[in-house]
Order: structure tokens, then sequence, then C-alpha cells
């Protein structure tokens, strides 16, 4: 009787202090590694959902006329572990000084399946102009975040995409493909968070991240590819075929004292993990980007160095799993 009732008294204990581990709402009941032992490694993310606002403003330069001194972008992007659909909307804002005197562009996609939308707006001097192209769309995408136990994270994302799209004219046809790539690798520091009774979170079920450097590097391919149709007219637009590229690298610092993002941890096994995550991001600073194109065969780089404020915000749901 005695032994069953020590056997009974060391359940009891060992059940709170499993149960401990046991943080967000479908975290396994038991668990024989700690949180922190649980989050660190590598993860690659499986499912992505996301929903954001971008606003960027930009110092106007009297001296440079045509500049961008404002730009306004709302976004929302899914990916399901190969491919990635995007819708979007951005606004932005010129100095209205130039050839041009471009006042306002507004910018609209969709990029679902096979199928890509764009709608172009501009506004300048000589009125206002409307663009619309559908065509066929292209992309993958890889995620992975990378937690160190001493408290600093590294998370690397790649985007490809490929538009093309046909215009079909009395004196010729026109294609237009576009391809895009983007690196993107962000380092930083990482903590759990405490618990909050008012709002309902457990101790350790959220962590907040702050982000100290982000690179980037886009590259550009654009090509403009026409076919004429009309020998006996004055112009031969095959002469009009342009290939236009572009690679921009920049380096944004920041020493924000308020997390970058904050993820709740749903879930956390020794190989699966679900996440909700927020981000209200403000940056002030200098941004140097460097921009190198090709065109007619000669290759020009220009280094530009501006002075930006910079705010996002949005939510994010993600799965990620381990190796």
């Amino acid at each position: 009787m005695k032994k069953l009732l020590s056997i009974a008294l060391c359940v009891a204990l060992a059940i709170p202090f499993f149960n401990s581990c046991k943080k967000g709402e479908e975290d396994p009941f038991l668990s024989l590694k700690s949180r922190k032992g649980r989050l660190a490694g590598e993860w690659t993310v499986t499912t992505y959902d996301e929903t954001s606002k971008s606003t960027s403003t930009y110092e106007d330069d009297a001296n440079n006329d045509g500049e961008l001194i404002k730009s306004v972008s709302e976004e929302t992007v899914s990916f399901d572990g190969s491919s990635i659909s995007m819708t979007g909307k951005t606004t932005r804002t010129y100095d209205g000084q130039g050839y041009n005197g471009k006042t306002s562009e507004v910018s609209e996609y969709s990029a679902t399946g096979a199928t890509y939308t764009e709608t172009s707006t501009t506004v300048n001097s000589s009125g206002t102009t409307t663009e619309t192209n559908t065509g066929t769309y292209t992309s993958s995408a890889t995620m992975t975040y990378t937690f160190e136990k001493d408290g600093t994270f590294t998370a690397k994302r790649t985007f490809n995409q490929s538009t093309a799209y046909t215009r079909n004219e009395t004196a010729y046809d026109y294609t237009n493909t576009n391809e895009d790539a983007t690196e993107e690798e962000i380092t930083g520091t990482w903590s759990f968070l405490g618990g909050n009774k008012s709002e309902e979170y457990a101790d350790k079920e959220r962590i907040a991240l702050w982000f100290n450097e982000t690179k980037t590097k886009e590259t550009n391919k654009e090509i403009d590819d026409y076919t004429d149709k009309d020998a006996n007219d004055w112009w031969n637009y095959n002469d009009d075929d342009e290939t236009y590229e572009s690679t921009d690298n920049g380096t944004y610092t920041s020493d924000d004292t308020e997390p970058d993002e904050i993820w709740q941890i749903v879930m956390l096994k020794s190989k699966e993990m679900k996440v909700i995550s927020s981000y209200n991001t403000t940056n002030t600073g200098t941004y140097t980007s460097s921009n190198s194109y090709t065109s007619g065969g000669s290759t020009v780089t220009n280094t530009d160095t501006d002075t930006y404020n910079y705010a996002e915000e949005g939510t994010t749901e993600m799965s990620l799993t381990q190796e």
C-alpha cells in the first residue's frame, strides 16, 4: 500500500512539471525538452499568410527633379511551400518636377495561380493615363528562421517571380517578360516574453524579435519583344526590342527598443511549430543603394544615399518544420 502511495505521489508531482511545458493552445501535453530547446535550430516555413501595409517617405532634394517623396503599399501574400499568391496596391507620390511633371502613380496587381493582372494609373502634367495588362505568372520561394540559444536569430527569404503578357496591335505584336528575384537576410535578437493575465498569454507563449540588420538584393530583368507585322509601313518594329536588367543592393540597420515582430506560438513540438505574428516597424536613418542596368549594350551603375522614414505593420500566420 505504501508503495502505491509513493508511486501516486511521484506521478502527482511530475504532472505539473511536464504540463508547465504546454504554453500554446496546441502544444504537446508532455515534453522532455525545454521550450528554448524546442525552439532552437533552423526552421523551414511550409505555409505563410501575410497582410501588410508600409509607408516610406524620403527627403525632397530641391536640386534633383522627378524624385519619389512618398510610397504607400498594401499587400497580401500567401505561400504554400512552393509557390506564392499575391495582391497589392502601391501609391507613389513624386515632387511634380522634371520634364513630365509626374505627381502620382497608382499600381495594382494580382498574381494568383498562373494568371497575372496589373493596372497602372499615372498623373503628370499631360493628364491621367491608365494601362491594364493580363498575362501568365510563375513563382517560387523559400523561407527559414534559425534561432540560437544565445538569443540571436537569422531569417533568410528568397522570392522568384516571372510575369509575361502579350499585346496585339495592327502593325506589330508585343510581348513583355518580367523576371524578379529577391534575397533577404535579417539578423537580430529574440527573447521569450512573460505572461500577461489581462490578455490571457502564458509565460513564454510569445517571443519578441528585434531586427538589427536587414540586407536585401533585388534583381530584375525585363524584356520587350516586338514582332513587326506590316513590312510595307515606314517603321520596322523589330528594331524596338529592348532588354533591361538591374540589380539593387540595400542594407537597413535599426536600434529600436520596441520589438519588430511578436510571435504568439500556438504550437511548439520538437519538429513542428505554428505561429501567429504581428509586427510594427519604424525606422529612420540613411539608406544607401547601388543600381546597375544594361540598356542598348551599355551598363550603367548609380549609387544613391538618401534619408528615409519607414513604417510597416502587418499580421502573419505561419507553419514551420524542422528536419
